[in-house]
């Protein structure tokens, strides 16, 4: 007997079930398509493209789309408004929409380029097409960072002649208030944020997306006229609907790279923007304090460092590994601004010799880019904005997020060592850890589950970090609520003071980090439809030389007590055999968690259900690549079906029931030779092929590629004695004989067992 609990299958209702009791996909993909540009001859290609996959009962393919006067086409005509569409299967080369319009279609011109409109987007897709898990993709024009202070936008709407903003105003600027809104209704972030759009891959505006999103897909370079190849994108959620949001954004970089190999157009990548990006932008801060310290911009060692750079498009922008790489390489500089240096590429995690370019310690997940011309061999997924003449205006710039947090402004705009003793650079340090390693919490309630809960009230010391080279007296943080929450939150402790923060000067090597004198605080009422809102924080920065706010987003409880936390779960299997049952899992990448508790019990009913813990599995360490897992439970009886249940431990000691499923125990050597399908199929780098043997044999199970040629023999014993009855699995890495990564295809897999012989398919998708 075998038998397979996946991620669709298992039986966790609440996984599946939205908190308001409405049924949940597992993906819901929204477009924003703004084409009432000149981009509008490329819209109806890409939605024939959405169609070749179409959604179904475990995904949503929805869009938005807004032409100009030529206007686009659906099964009734041409239209030049707004309109909104379900995607679904259909003709994939007749130009033309075929999918049905959504319920609620504005059917009516809207101004694409407006932030509000595209929250409204995001706030309809996420009430009408709940799922588990959610990507937004932007589809048209990006200017990002260049020359012109007016520009720093996207989503260009000609027909109203505006776009969406990224530093119109002090934050939150218009783009970050159409997150916020989508956010709020979402009440968790969003899985993948994309770009179909040019030139977005800076930190800049990675930054702004932190606090909205789990990983950002985008461009360092201008995207191809064509955009997305949407049927190959998409089609992972075809072959594998319950794909985590890394899988699905690399998906999105592989996809990229078949259409645009050897092109000008080929660079993508996808980054994560969890805790590790904070660390990146902590390196970024120091190194561009080294810069400064050494010289800054004019240097000559810097200017030259910068003028051998990947610039990209206007050259405003370049490749920030490219730069750090530069200025190693520069044995005059200071040790201390080539170490800085170093820090910074590690941060990144870029390796070229690494699947996907990722050697998973960094904020990369996956890049690609030209790889046989040398100047945009240079790619490695982070632009960030650094004219190459000196900026004598950067009102704008200055109103950016990171351009707050880190001292990268005060690089470009030109300071000198001189006057970095002058300033004082106060930023808040999100993720500061405590003196035994572990995260600052904003929890203080009894739960002590490290978020703050309906009915609690919570306080927690904010930490503050001065880069600049004066010390920072009279500061304070203050505690404000964007907007008010009426009978919701109530600030309890709103001014938290500080001691004077030392500076970071030549003779102190780092800059400074200070814990406040006081605690901020705040209440939350006894009111469950808190739990999950999402609340918007200021924390006010007060210091001698002026003030300055920062965004602090707090989540209240979870809308949903299952939700992932610091794991992103792709896989749970359960498979039967002659010797027990043996759980496997897999996930996608771990954040401070301790270990895996696995629970069982032979009488499931429903979450109320008393479980007995079984095991405990010690987490692999943190990572942002995949990790699998395995356990095999021999104290089970022939003919019972047992329930077992898989619970995360974080380093806090907070517990997460991921998975529950069940299988029934055998026990019996197989009566016939057999070969199973490899599980996972298609696989994502490493598969799991069972065989049942029932009695000794010579057993030979081999890989090949779909030219026949021979891959890496699995199983090759010589002799009887080396194979016994019974139920055998074998793993297969993806590796050829030699150690080699195999590329992605088609791959055949033979067993031959005394005078059996079968050979199955599989297919190898990283």
């Amino acid at each position: 007997m075998f038998q397979k609990i996946s991620l669709v299958t298992v039986i966790l209702p609440l996984l599946l079930w939205g908190t308001n009791g409405v049924a949940q996909d597992t993906w819901t993909t929204m477009h924003y398509i703004c084409a009432d540009n000149n981009l509008n001859n490329y819209a109806n290609p890409d939605c024939d493209e959405m169609e070749a996959n179409g959604g179904n009962a475990n995904y949503n393919i929805i869009i938005q789309i807004d032409g100009n006067s030529t206007g686009y086409k659906d099964a009734a005509g041409t239209n030049s408004d707004t309109r909104r569409y379900v995607i679904s299967a259909g003709n994939t080369s007749d130009n033309k929409i075929n999918s049905s319009p959504a319920s609620g279609s504005p059917n009516t011109e809207l101004d694409m380029g407006d932030g509000n409109v595209l929250r409204d987007f995001g706030r309809w897709g996420v009430k009408n097409y709940p799922a588990n898990r959610y990507c937004l993709n932007l589809w048209n024009h990006g200017n990002s960072m260049t020359r012109s202070e007016l520009t720093k936008d996207c989503c260009n709407d000609d027909g109203s002649s505006s776009s969406i903003r990224f530093a119109d105003t002090e934050p939150p600027a218009e783009y970050e208030t159409a997150l916020m809104g989508i956010k709020d209704s979402l009440k968790q972030n969003l899985d993948v944020l994309t770009f179909d759009a040019c030139v977005m891959a800076l930190a800049e505006i990675m930054f702004i997306a932190k606090d909205y999103a789990h990983i950002q897909v985008s461009s360092e370079k201008s995207i191809g006229a064509d955009g997305y190849r949407y049927d190959t994108w998409l089609d992972t959620l075809k072959k594998n609907n319950s794909v985590s949001d890394s899988g699905l954004a690399i998906a999105c970089v592989r996809s990229y790279k078949d259409e645009y190999t050897n092109t000008d157009y080929n660079t993508l990548s996808a980054i994560h923007l969890k805790t590790r990006f904070m660390e990146f932008i902590k390196a970024l801060d120091n190194f561009a304090r080294e810069l400064i310290l050494a010289g800054g911009r004019t240097q000559t060692d810097i200017s030259d460092a910068r003028s051998n750079t990947e610039a990209y498009d206007n050259a405003d922008q370049v490749d920030l590994w490219d730069f750090a790489i530069h200025i190693e390489q520069k044995t005059g500089l200071p040790a201390s601004l080539r170490n800085a240096a170093d820090t910074l590429r590690a941060k990144i995690g870029y390796d070229k010799s690494a699947t996907w370019h990722s050697n998973g310690q960094g904020i990369l997940v996956a890049e690609t880019h030209i790889s046989n011309r040398t100047a945009t061999d240079s790619a490695h997924g982070v632009s960030i904005y650094y004219r190459k003449s000196l900026n004598s205006d950067t009102t704008i710039y200055k109103r950016h997020q990171m351009s707050k947090a880190t001292l990268w402004d005060e690089f470009i705009c030109g300071r000198t060592s001189s006057q970095l003793t002058n300033i004082t650079a106060l930023s808040y340090e999100r993720y500061q850890k405590n003196a035994s390693g572990t995260y600052w919490k904003v929890d203080d309630g009894a739960s002590g589950n490290g978020y703050p809960d309906v009915n609690e009230s919570c306080t927690f010391y904010p930490v503050l970090r001065n880069s600049g080279g004066k010390t920072a007296t009279g500061v304070s943080v203050k505690l404000r609520l964007k907007k008010n929450i009426l009978g919701g939150i109530t600030l309890t402790d709103t001014t938290a003071a500080f001691s004077d923060i030392a500076g970071a000067t030549k003779n102190v090597k780092a800059p400074t980090v200070a814990v406040a004198n006081d605690p901020l605080g705040f209440s939350v009422a006894n009111n469950s439809t808190l739990n999950g809102e999402w609340i918007d924080f200021d924390l006010v920065i007060t210091s001698s030389e002026g003030t300055k706010s920062v965004s602090f987003p707090m989540q209240i409880g979870r809308a949903n007590p299952l939700a992932p936390t610091a794991v992103e779960f792709s896989e749970f299997a359960l498979t039967t055999g002659d010797d027990g049952i043996v759980l496997e899992w897999r996930t996608e990448s771990e954040i401070n968690i301790y270990s895996w508790e696995i629970e069982k019990t032979t009488n499931y009913t429903n979450e109320n259900t008393e479980w007995t813990r079984i095991a405990t599995i010690p987490s692999k360490g943190n990572s942002s690549i995949p990790t699998e897992y395995s356990y095999t439970d021999r104290d089970v009886k022939s003919g019972m079906t047992y329930y077992y249940r898989l619970v995360e431990i974080d380093i806090e000691g907070s517990r997460t029931i991921r998975e529950v499923g069940s299988a029934t125990f055998l026990g019996n050597i197989p009566k016939v030779f057999a070969l199973y399908p490899a599980y996972p199929n298609p696989s994502g780098g490493a598969a799991t092929i069972r065989y049942d043997i029932p009695k000794k044999s010579f057993v030979s199970l081999k890989i090949y590629n779909i030219a026949g040629q021979l891959v890496k023999t699995l199983v090759g014993q010589t002799s009887l004695s080396d194979i016994t009855p019974g139920v055998h699995r074998v793993r297969w890495d993806g590796r050829d004989e030699s150690g080699k990564q195999v590329a992605d295809g088609v791959y055949f897999y033979r067993l031959q067992a005394g005078n059996f012989t079968d050979t199955k398919k599989m297919i190898l998708v990283r």
